[in-house]
């Protein structure tokens, strides 16, 4: 009998840059390496609806092979599996961990009754936030345990960092190019502030993969791109510190409220780069006075006005490098996901 199965959206032959694709590797790599890849079984959930038959036949196969079953899915797919494991689980005993990306998992189950009592039965259900912990404790929950977002990436010595002292400075966005991951703030917060000045105090570097469903909208912005602003394409996540290293800031103007704790941050704390980000729900676990700057939710402006202070004393920012490297050890893969193979009986 095999140890593990980790069912969620593998991409396995694609490029896929995303979030939740990131977070499946790296978990499966971490448990590959710790319990040997004779161990492990993975489901790749990619092909969304068009897969559920094999996905079916494929979980089966899982439970009676494999003493663990991890899942991660989105939205859509935590309404098949979840429902699928619990039939199954009818007939044939296995543990269910349920890791969970982002930070929606409470909102989404408030008008989701009969689903909530299916998670409830889980063996745990891994979130990437205390907060998320305690709201869905709140809610009837006893299984939750606090699981941050992880990379195994190279973290830079106090020696490599970059220090920026003088205009123009680099700031960079690192995530997927989506107008609710605030891009379009990030352009009007640098297009305002070097009109005002009448230079190029700051330019802007946007890495990413596009959404298709913006793909149309940005094009149109792009070619208005004066020469300070570029699109620099995707980065091979493996690449990201070497890349981010150079940067003045990382700017995280996201609008999505329930993120969790993006890998982005991580991405920026392992270069020894501060972050700017929008104070989404949870922000405050993750970024703070001694890594960064937070500015109001949603608002462009204040974004504006916070890069236009920082942009007066690079010896804030420079500051905050050494406490970022110390943050990323936090999060390495090998230090998080312990707490999950602790629980791989």
């Amino acid at each position: 009998m095999k140890r593990v199965c980790v069912c969620a959206h593998f991409g396995e032959g694609k490029e896929l840059l995303n979030g939740q694709s990131i977070k499946a590797h790296i978990v499966a790599n971490e448990l590959e390496h710790r319990l040997g890849g004779d161990q492990i079984i993975k489901i790749d959930t990619h092909g969304g609806y068009l897969s559920t038959i094999k996905l079916i036949v494929l979980l089966l196969r899982a439970l009676v092979i494999c003493e663990n079953i991890i899942v991660m899915p989105g939205k859509n797919g935590l309404r098949i599996i979840i429902p699928l494991l619990r039939i199954y689980s009818m007939i044939i005993k296995r543990k269910i961990h349920y890791i969970v990306i982002g930070g929606w998992l409470d909102n989404y189950l408030k008008e989701r009754v009969f689903l909530k009592k299916l998670l409830y039965k889980c063996d745990c259900i891994y979130v990437e936030t205390q907060q998320m912990k305690t709201d869905l404790e709140m809610s009837g929950f006893r299984n939750i345990v606090v699981l941050p977002n992880c990379k195994a990436l190279q973290i830079l010595s106090e020696a490599e960092l970059v220090y920026n002292s003088a205009a123009p400075y680099k700031l960079c966005t690192f995530s997927r190019v989506t107008s609710y991951k605030g891009i379009e703030d990030a352009i009007f917060a640098v297009e305002s502030i070097n009109a005002r000045e009448a230079r190029t105090v700051y330019l802007l570097d946007i890495y990413g993969p596009v959404d298709d469903n913006y793909k149309t909208r940005f094009e149109e912005i792009k070619g208005n791109f004066p020469g300070y602003i570029r699109y620099c394409g995707t980065v091979p996540y493996s690449m990201t510190t070497e890349i981010i290293k150079d940067y003045y800031l990382m700017l995280f103007p996201t609008r999505y409220e329930t993120e969790g704790l993006p890998g982005t941050i991580i991405d920026a704390y392992a270069s020894g780069v501060p972050v700017v980000a929008s104070d989404w729900r949870y922000s405050r676990e993750f970024v703070n006075d001694r890594t960064g700057f937070v500015y109001e939710f949603n608002n462009a402006q204040a974004l504006t006005d916070l890069l236009y202070v920082l942009k007066e004393d690079p010896a804030i920012v420079n500051a905050k490098k050494t406490e970022c490297i110390k943050h990323a050890n936090r999060y390495t893969s090998e230090a998080i996901l312990s707490i999950l193979t602790n629980r791989l009986d």
